[in-house]
């Protein structure tokens, strides 16, 4: 089975996510997996039209794909999707971002609308909300977010120290005394409150 990988990657880190379906991939008795960066430009069309299943692969920017992966989508319309060369291949996709909240389904819906288009059969992975035997194969620990190299490292640890001090600094809320809830510190720190009320009740 020749598995082809088409991805592109702005910092390095969906790259490293590329590299690691690829290793997956291998792990397959009879299976061969190659990467095609759409970065270089050269795609190689009649290796796609060869290969038995297309992984696709994005970082998420603004809660879509990457403008490199969007123009390899449009230009195979001409060399694959006229002849439907790519029809009933199995297809799959994967992509990260910088935020753990950065609309990665949006992307992932991209990538499954596409193969679609294509007639490609889109398969899934069987883990359950990303853990398998107690370990965690997020694209975030896998590869970190799709900025700058070494932002990651930082940036998690300033979060989780804002987080520290955001909930130690806070009086503690207890059931039997509702006079320890601080109304007003919550208030100010909540998007969703209009001025001059209370964010509960």
């Amino acid at each position: 089975m020749n598995i082809a990988i088409v991805f592109d990657s702005g910092y390095g880190h969906t790259a490293k996510l590329a590299h690691h379906v690829a290793e997956g991939g291998a792990r397959v008795p009879g299976a061969e997996a190659t990467l095609f960066p759409a970065a270089e430009r050269s795609i190689e069309w009649e290796a796609l039209a060869a290969s038995d299943a297309i992984i696709f692969g994005s970082p998420t920017y603004n809660g879509l794909i990457s403008a490199r992966l969007k123009q390899f989508m449009e230009e195979s319309t001409r060399t694959a999707w006229v002849t439907q060369s790519w029809r009933n291949k199995i297809a799959a996709g994967f992509t990260n971002s910088g935020a753990l909240h950065g609309d990665k389904l949006n992307a992932l819906v991209s990538l499954a609308l596409f193969a679609a288009q294509h007639g490609m059969i889109w398969v899934g992975l069987d883990l359950v909300s990303g853990q398998d035997a107690g370990r965690s194969y997020s694209p975030r620990q896998l590869a970190g977010c799709d900025g700058p190299v070494g932002r990651r490292a930082r940036g998690d640890h300033a979060h989780r120290q804002r987080l520290a001090h955001r909930r130690l600094s806070r009086p503690a809320r207890r059931r039997d005394d509702r006079s320890t809830f601080d109304r007003k510190a919550l208030r100010d720190v909540s998007p969703f409150s209009p001025p001059g009320q209370e964010s509960v009740p």
